[in-house]
């Protein structure tokens, strides 16, 4: 049955484990694997039924790790090293671990020991292209770091040069001169942005190099690397995008300048009368407006007559008089 093979298979391997270990105590219940004093994990001989599990990679395990004589050191270097650090942080575990995570373990000192074969160290080229693909990643958002300024420029500056030109008859002097400087700054952000495709193209083809030499590496090591390198792509794809999208708006932003400079230029489009040049006039007794071939022009009125002297009938009396008058009313 499965499972009384599976425990045949954990106990064939509570035997070998012992041929491999730095160090065994408690009559081999107990065994210790040292890197360096800093590095080291011991593994307990115990396990429970939950922990049993086919081993379909323990016949290669045996033949080509532990009982092999060609490069036997090296092999159980290997086979240390995979198991610190696959149990990473512990410094005490159990068989029943070990064999829950048995077929990556010689997985990986599998792709170790072919890259040894190859002169190489699987560890250095992990470490080689995590830190190459970093620098690479780095590089990218520089892209669009380096250039913020002017990004966050572009809107102001179109605000300035919509409110520094003016209406006129024609092209006048000030709106074509802020034409020009607005043009010429949106031919520095092309060229910026422009250099800023290259740098990216630079560094895809970067991406693309160290990818190829990761391929040449034997048993299919380029799989393990596989998800960064296809971020990086995602992240390279991410920031021409980003790029050619900045760049329309520059684009956009020249052809509403244009357009202004349009506008202003036209009479046509901004028909601006005497009246609203010098503030519309009020009607009433000082003055009436007329309206003559689509032109408002301000008639005075003639200036009103003085007022008449007061007649003597209406003239003010004195206080004499007044009571002169009153008593004549009074009898």
């Amino acid at each position: 049955p499965p499972q009384v093979a599976n425990y045949f298979a954990a106990v064939k391997l509570c035997g070998l484990l012992p041929l491999m270990a730095d160090m065994a105590a408690n009559n081999g219940a107990l065994l210790h694997f040292i890197k360096s004093p800093e590095s080291r994990i011991e593994v307990k001989l115990t396990y429970q039924a939950e922990d049993l599990t086919p081993l379909p990679s323990l016949s290669y395990f045996e033949t080509v790790v532990v009982v092999t004589h060609s490069h036997r050191d090296q092999k159980y270097s290997i086979f240390r090293s995979v198991l610190l650090d696959a149990f990473k942080g512990k410094k005490s575990i159990t068989i029943g671990e070990v064999l829950q995570q048995f077929e990556s373990l010689i997985e990986n000192a599998r792709s170790n020991y072919s890259m040894y074969a190859a002169e190489f160290s699987f560890e250095r080229i992990k470490a080689e292209v995590e830190k190459d693909n970093l620098d690479s990643t780095l590089k990218l958002n520089k892209t669009l770091s380096e250039i913020q300024n002017q990004l966050l420029a572009m809107p102001v500056a179109l605000v300035l040069v919509g409110g520094q030109m003016t209406p006129d008859t024609g092209l006048s002097i000030k709106n074509v001169v802020v034409w020009l400087g607005a043009c010429v700054f949106a031919g520095l952000m092309i060229l910026l942005i422009k250099n800023q495709h290259h740098a990216v193209d630079a560094i895809n083809e970067e991406i693309r190099l160290r990818k190829i030499k990761v391929d040449s590496q034997p048993d299919g090591m380029a799989g393990k690397f596989k998800s960064g390198f296809d971020a990086l792509q995602g992240r390279v794809l991410t920031q021409t995008r980003t790029l050619s999208i900045i760049r329309s708006f520059v684009f956009l932003s020249v052809f509403l300048v244009t357009g202004l400079l349009v506008w202003y230029s036209n009479p046509d489009f901004h028909k601006v009368s005497v009246a609203e040049t010098l503030g519309q006039p009020t009607k009433g007794a000082a003055g009436t407006v007329q309206q003559t071939s689509g032109t408002t022009s301000e008639i005075s009125a003639a200036p009103a007559p003085a007022p008449a002297p007061a007649s003597a009938s209406t003239q003010p009396k004195s206080l004499v008089e007044l009571a002169e008058q009153d008593m004549k009313t009074v009898h």
